[in-house]
Formats: structure tokens, C-alpha cells, sequence
């Protein structure tokens, strides 16, 4: 598994949140050195690494600023004006009274950047040096005839450099007039089209005129799509067959050199070959047991699917996404299958390729949750109530609507930090009391519990009872004394609307706290 090199120096007051930052560290995708640093030990920065500086000391932003290496950023804890005409050398500002959730996050986000941004230029330079491997030229062109990337064999045969061909036209890189071009003749301009047009890799025998006279290529031409299904342009492979008559395309260089799981079968789905990280993935360790690989046992009994396929007709192509259970980990992949045509349309093997979309999946559970929960109790918040109402509008529920007692004096008296600490050990105790139930905070101190089933009255209200004496005892010597009101409503079926259902708890919840503050 290829990782970056990132250094993680910390410096913070709050040792607590030095701690956060280092565990959050520990658990990435990284060759991880994080400790405390101080102006020495930026001075003394090691060179071929990418480092970040968390810290809420302005002198050490500053010292950090002053070395001006692209590969040292840094994160700074207070406010942006302490930092405003460093703005060049931050990674980002973050409140110095962030929540560790918050912060916990904030970290994950930085971490997760660099390793992707590392990933971009592994993958380039991995395909680049894949490319470069090839006995062949391989070249990438847009629609309009372009190249955009060229390998090394390329280069050797048409004397140009890569970036002398970068950009440029057929005519340009075969040394022929711009009129020689215009004609059609000799130049490959049909094929590209007809590739294009295809949807599909196809073959061709090609007489190629350069500044060296004739040249006969085979050359094999697939088009590449954008994310949306467009076509961008075609690469092409293809052989100098001018002096010889060796006319096969060596996969195995390109395979072998693939940073990802590929595969590739014949028409019996039998392997013919695999990369070295489908090998990884499938716990292959001996060379010699890819010839006997069997690829569709494998999928049934190790793949388990989370999506429907999709299957692309113009390609011939079917994706689908897999979850893939380790004793260790669960990860989520997207494999895709496309059918290898010859030129005649026959189908003549098939290409595997599976792409890791576990970051992408845990990203969006994070965003999910985060959309769903209150961030000072961890319970599920007002628009997740709704939600949740609504998607069981049909069945019997039983709404818990509650609302402390007295929580305004609490804040007057102890103060918010208090206030929250009891909010949120109230959160604990209805947790406790109703783990069968969907647990909510609405807001300030409301509270709600949802019931799903046949309602039990005499076990309810003894669940209440025991949440009012638990509530009770949080603040014991408390003037006056922290209680809770709950009242409930029953929801039988669908005759009524949710907000007359909600109605009726805030109601009864209502009369409940009008009996509590009479007896105070």
C-alpha cells in the first residue's frame, strides 16, 4: 500500500486538544510523525516530507511563514486577523473554542487533503512510468485531435520531446504541411473519427506519412469518456510495423504496472491476467495462483453488493457497487466489467477494474450524520423528527414530548457551561430510559421520545416516573429544583396529520409542567 510521508507538528496550550489532534492522526492513511514542536524544531525541519503546523501561537505561524517551503503549511488556532498577511503559507484558521467534535472533524478533513493530494501525483506519475514501460507508442488525444500525453516511445519515434508535443496537432508532430494534413490523406484522421463514433476500442492497419517518409503502424484506438458519459478524446496504442512483422500488443507491462485491482479474462471468464493490487485485494500471494484464480467464485463469495447494476449498452460495460468484509474492516468498492470486442464485434475476453469508494461512503455517512444530530448531545435533531414521522406515518407510535423544568434559572445561576453539561446528561438519562425509542432533542431543553408499536400506558408512565427522579438528581441542592414535564400522544394510524399528532404531546406536556410549577 503506497502511503505519503506526513509530519504532524503540534503546539497548542490546550494539551487536551494536542491529544485530539494526534489521536485523529494515528488512525490515517499516512506515515504518520506528529509531536510538539517549538522554534527550534521548525528551523530544523526535515526536507522530503509534507508537514503541517498546528499551533495558536502567532510567532510560530510566523517562523513557519518565513521558511516559505511549499511542502510546510500551517493551521493556526484564533482569530484570522492575528494572521491576515500570512494568508499564503495557511492550510486554513479555526476557532481557538472549538468543540472537539468540531476540531475532530476539522483534522480529518486536513489529513485526508494531503493524502489525496499525494494520491494525485502517485497516480500520474504511476501511469506516466506505466506509459514510459511500453514498447509501443501510447499517446491520449481530445476530440479536436490534441495531444495531451505522450509516452516515451512516442517521443523516440516522432523526435520530440513530451513537452514539445503536448498540446499540438498531427501535422506538427509528423513534421508534415499544414495542406499535407487539410487533404485527409496518410494522417489517421478518419480512424479517430470512426473510433470516436464507435464508442468502442477498434483496430486498424494505418499508412502513416512523416518527415521520413511512409511509415505502417497497427494501431488499436479507444475512446475515454468524461464522468457524464461524454466521450474526451481517444488514446491509442500502436506498433511500427515498418521494418518487422511483430504485430502483438504486450498487456502484461501495462497490467503489471496498474496502481489499482485489474483483471482481465478470457471468454470463459478464466483468468489470463491480474495486477499486483487485485492481488492484495484477494489475498493472493504466490504468482502461481492467478493461472487457477477463479474470478466468479470469488466475486459470489467474497463480493456482497449494496446498489443496483447499471449496465452502459455503448460500451459494453456493467457496473456495480460491493462491500467487501475483512475480519478487520469493511470497505466499499465499485467494480466495473466491460467486454473486450476484437474488430469483427466479437467478444473475445473481458476487463475488470474495482475502484475504492470507502473514503467517499464514510464521507457521506459523516455529512448524513452530522445533517441529523444535535451537535451538543449527539441525539438525533427537529428535522430528523420530522423525517422519521413522516416515514412512519402509517404505523402506531406513541410521541414522549418533554421539557425541563426550571433549566433558565439553572443558566442564571450556574452558568451555560453548566447548562449544557446538564442538557447534556439529560440526553444520557432519556438514552437510558428509552433505548427501545428514537431519542431527539428538539431545542433549548425540549426533548422528545418516539415509540414505535402497540403502546403500553402502565409501562410508560413508570418509565417516566423513573426519568423524573433520575432528572431530579442531577442538580440535587438546585432552588428551585430541576425537574421535567412529559406529556404523550398516541398515533393509531393515518387518519390525522403528524403535526396534529405533535400537537396533542406539546399540549399534554404543557399541563404536565402547569401541575410542576404549582407545587413549587
Amino acid at each position: 500500500m503506497f502511503k505519503p510521508k506526513l509530519n504532524f507538528y503540534i503546539n497548542i496550550d490546550d494539551k487536551s486538544k494536542e491529544a485530539l489532534v494526534v489521536g485523529v492522526c494515528e488512525n490515517k492513511e499516512f506515515d504518520l510523525i506528529s509531536n510538539e514542536i517549538n522554534e527550534e524544531g521548525i528551523t530544523n525541519l526535515e526536507k522530503n516530507s509534507y508537514s503541517v503546523l498546528v499551533t495558536d501561537k502567532v510567532d510560530l505561524i510566523r517562523l513557519a511563514y518565513e521558511k516559505k517551503n511549499f511542502f510546510f503549511r500551517s493551521i493556526y488556532l484564533g482569530n484570522s486577523r492575528d494572521v491576515e498577511d500570512m494568508l499564503e503559507n495557511l492550510v486554513d484558521i479555526w476557532p481557538a473554542d472549538e468543540p472537539d467534535d468540531i476540531l475532530r472533524t476539522r483534522v480529518s478533513l486536513v489529513a485526508d487533503k494531503f493524502v489525496y493530494f499525494y494520491k494525485a501525483w502517485l497516480y500520474e506519475h504511476l501511469m506516466n512510468t506505466a506509459l514510459d514501460s511500453v514498447p509501443d507508442m501510447v499517446w491520449f488525444k481530445d476530440k479536436e485531435g490534441a495531444h495531451w500525453n505522450v509516452n516515451k516511445k512516442f517521443c523516440e519515434i516522432v523526435h520530440k520531446t513530451k513537452e514539445e508535443c503536448e498540446g499540438r496537432g498531427h501535422y506538427f508532430i509528423w513534421d508534415i504541411s499544414p495542406e499535407e494534413y487539410a487533404s485527409g490523406e496518410f494522417v489517421c484522421m478518419e480512424s479517430e473519427e470512426d473510433t470516436m463514433k464507435a464508442g468502442k476500442t477498434c483496430v486498424f492497419d494505418e499508412p502513416l506519412k512523416t518527415s521520413e517518409g511512409m511509415k505502417q503502424l497497427v494501431t488499436y484506438k479507444t475512446p475515454y469518456y468524461n464522468q457524464f458519459g461524454e466521450i474526451m478524446g481517444t488514446v491509442g496504442f500502436a506498433r511500427d510495423v515498418t521494418n518487422f512483422n511483430n504485430l502483438g500488443i504486450e498487456l502484461s507491462i501495462l497490467v503489471d504496472n496498474i496502481p489499482y485491482p485489474m483483471l482481465i479474462c478470457d471468454t470463459n471468464w478464466n483468468t489470463i491476467r491480474m495486477s499486483a493490487s487485485f492481488m492484495e485485494l484477494a489475498l493472493i500471494t504466490n504468482k502461481d495462483e492467478v493461472e487457477n484464480f477463479d474470478y466468479k467464485k470469488w466475486k459470489k463469495e467474497k463480493l456482497v453488493p449494496v446498489s443496483d447494476r447499471s449496465e452502459n449498452y455503448v460500451i459494453h460495460s456493467r457496473s456495480r457497487e460491493y462491500k467487501l468484509v475483512s475480519k478487520t474492516e469493511e470497505n466499499y468498492y465499485i467494480l466495473d466489467e466491460q467486454e473486450i470486442r476484437d474488430m469483427f464485434d466479437n467478444i473475445s475476453g473481458y476487463f475488470c477494474i474495482i475502484r475504492d469508494v470507502t473514503f467517499q461512503r464514510s464521507y457521506e455517512q459523516i455529512m448524513i450524520n452530522a445533517a441529523n444530530t444535535d451537535w451538543l448531545t449527539g441525539l438525533f435533531n427537529r428535522r430528523y423528527f420530522y423525517d422519521y414521522l413522516n416515514d412512519h406515518k402509517d404505523d402506531k407510535l406513541t410521541l414522549l414530548y418533554m421539557d425541563l423544568d426550571h433549566f433558565k434559572e439553572v443558566n442564571d445561576i450556574y452558568g451555560h457551561a453548566r447548562g449544557d453539561e446538564v442538557l447534556k446528561r439529560t440526553s444520557r438519562i432519556i438514552l437510558s430510559v428509552f433505548d427501545e425509542g428514537k431519542v431527539i432533542r428538539l431545542g433549548g431543553d425540549e426533548f422528545a421520545v418516539v415509540l414505535r408499536g402497540e403502546a403500553d400506558i402502565d409501562w410508560i408512565k413508570s418509565k417516566i416516573d423513573e426519568l423524573e427522579d433520575r432528572v431530579g438528581k442531577i442538580i440535587e441542592d438546585a432552588n428551585p429544583p430541576l425537574s421535567i414535564s412529559v406529556g404523550y400522544s398516541f398515533h393509531v394510524d393515518g387518519s390525522r396529520s403528524i403535526d396534529e399528532f405533535i400537537h396533542e404531546g406539546d399540549t399534554a406536556m404543557y399541563e404536565v409542567k402547569k401541575i410542576h410549577h404549582k407545587n413549587d
